[in-house]
């Protein structure tokens, strides 16, 4: 007997290759199986390594998009071209927000202090 509520016929290689095909993007891959996506972490949860899979393969699929927008911005600047629409705004985008890894960072941003452990203020009320 099964966990109520998931398909008992769906294979640990069948879990693989949805998950692959999607890029590791969960919902899809529900799709792409015929199951919601409660009953993909279910199946997930019976295998341990697909996390790892998983984990993977959305590590690929970032590093691809920031290849792409690194291209795009390349692209732009060999041909001196500002505007290049959308695209060159939505490699802005990525660049700023997943790049940090490669070293770009959004104009204003603020760098991260160390952690620092709270400040802690005792008042005395017992005269008051």
């Amino acid at each position: 007997m099964g966990t109520p509520g998931v398909p008992l016929n769906i294979t640990k290689k069948d879990l693989e290759s949805a998950l692959r095909k999607t890029r590791g993007i969960l919902s899809q891959a529900s799709k792409s199986l015929g199951i919601g996506r409660t009953a993909l972490y279910r199946h997930i949860d019976k295998f341990p390594e697909l996390r790892e899979l998983i984990d993977e393969l959305r590590e690929d699929f970032e590093c691809e998009i920031l290849d792409d927008s690194e291209g795009v911005l390349k692209h732009a600047l060999s041909v001196k071209e500002t505007d290049l629409g959308n695209s060159l705004k939505a490699a802005f985008y990525i660049l700023n927000n997943k790049g940090r890894s490669r070293g770009y960072t959004p104009p204003n941003a603020q760098p991260v202090p160390p952690h620092q452990p709270p400040t802690i203020q005792i008042i005395d009320y017992s005269n008051a």
